[in-house]
């Protein structure tokens, strides 16, 4: 734009004999001049280090993100205004005064989030220029980082211990969990990481390495959760709805020592797991969890009934045809708990505790209902 103001001075100047003119090109040329040499004068080799703090965040929360910024040259740089990207319609600007060479400066600035998901931050791009405003040079550092921000949890009472028969071996078994100081059912070598009480002092002279005890999962303390992802049966808010009593069951088998296992109608299966780990790495998966074409929950069911997964099954599923309600209402009588949430208003699935997920308050208040239901019923007393 100066230059062309320049070309337009210095043409007025020639049609209409004007000095002025001329001396007005030549004025505009030299600033435009002396901006490229000012932009071009302060060295512009900055490394960037972007720390996300905590990593995982509750909605309707907040992070904080620390950049710390390095000037790896000699010479001192000038004002650099500093943009992250944060996610794909946001940003955070910062302004970075002059930073002398080698130095370095922390800034840090507060994310606030208020949906579930993945949240990348970054690129980030700095741009720095002349005190003119003529002449501007841009980086962009590649470097990202993500924030998990998780399901709303919603606290929920424990379920009880399942009762009826083992599904491994067919005999009657306590209702209440094993614990472990129950006996073993077999043998076998250290591994790193193993807990070293479980050491078998006796075979261990015996053999000469150590033996660790093996116990059995005790399949009264094992919960399955299902939850169903297809887009062909969720809205926006119901999806959400399922991911929030989702993970909300996880955490409450977290709190009361239970075997969670996680199963999405996308294909994920986590496994019996136990640790804070595993529970918050299939949180995660939650948080990260996108309705999904393809998938069956009826498929999902007769798997579980095939490989006699035994103990308490919870089906999170929005509104059902009449064919999977049936599947659903099936699973009463293969679990010994079969607890069924329903994201969207409908009629209770005939053999299951049915639970009716419309806000959070209600949830946890049907949640609380249904598990007093269940210990009325006898659930958790020893046989």
């Amino acid at each position: 734009m100066a230059l062309a103001a320049a070309v337009a001075c210095g043409i007025t100047g020639r049609l209409f004999g004007l000095v002025e003119g001329f001396v007005a090109a030549a004025v505009i040329s030299l600033v435009v001049a002396l901006a490229a040499v000012a932009a071009r004068r302060h060295p512009f080799d900055i490394e960037v280090e972007r720390r996300a703090r905590p990593g995982r965040v509750s909605i309707d929360s907040s992070c904080r993100v620390d950049l710390t910024l390095r000037n790896v040259s000699r010479l001192g740089t000038g004002v650099v205004m500093v943009t992250d990207r944060v996610g794909t319609d946001r940003h955070a600007q910062l302004q970075l005064a002059p930073l002398p060479g080698g130095a370095s400066r922390q800034m840090l600035y507060r994310l606030p989030v208020h949906r579930r998901g993945i949240v990348t931050i970054g690129p980030l791009e700095m741009q720095t220029g002349d005190p003119f405003g003529l002449w501007f040079r841009r980086r962009v550092d590649p470097g990202t980082a993500q924030v998990i921000v998780l399901p709303r949890i919603i606290p929920l009472a424990p379920l009880p211990a399942a009762p009826g028969d083992d599904p491994d071996s067919g005999g009657l078994r306590y209702r209440a969990p094993a614990n472990a100081t129950d006996d073993f059912s077999t043998l076998r070598e250290y591994l790193p990481g193993d807990d070293v009480r479980r050491v078998h002092w006796p075979s261990t002279a015996r053999r000469g390495h150590p033996m660790v005890r093996q116990y059995d999962e005790p399949w009264q303390r094992r919960v399955t959760v299902v939850a169903d992802l297809r887009s062909t049966h969720h809205d926006s808010d119901s999806f959400e709805r399922a991911m929030s009593a989702t993970a909300s069951v996880l955490e409450s088998c977290a709190h009361s020592d239970q075997l969670v296992r996680l199963v999405t109608t996308s294909g994920d299966d986590t496994g019996f797991v136990s640790s804070r780990q595993g529970i918050d790495a299939a949180i995660d998966l939650l948080a990260g969890a996108e309705p999904s074409t393809s998938g069956s929950l009826v498929g999902i069911h007769r798997s579980l009934i095939v490989r006699r997964s035994g103990g308490t099954l919870v089906s999170v599923t929005p509104s059902l045809p009449d064919s999977e309600r049936s599947i659903v209402a099936a699973m009463g009588d293969r679990f010994g708990i079969a607890v069924h949430i329903s994201c969207n208003d409908g009629e209770p699935i005939r053999g299951t505790t049915d639970v009716i997920f419309t806000s959070d308050s209600a949830f946890a208040d049907q949640w609380d209902a249904a598990i007093g239901r269940l210990s009325l019923s006898g659930v958790g007393a020893r046989r």
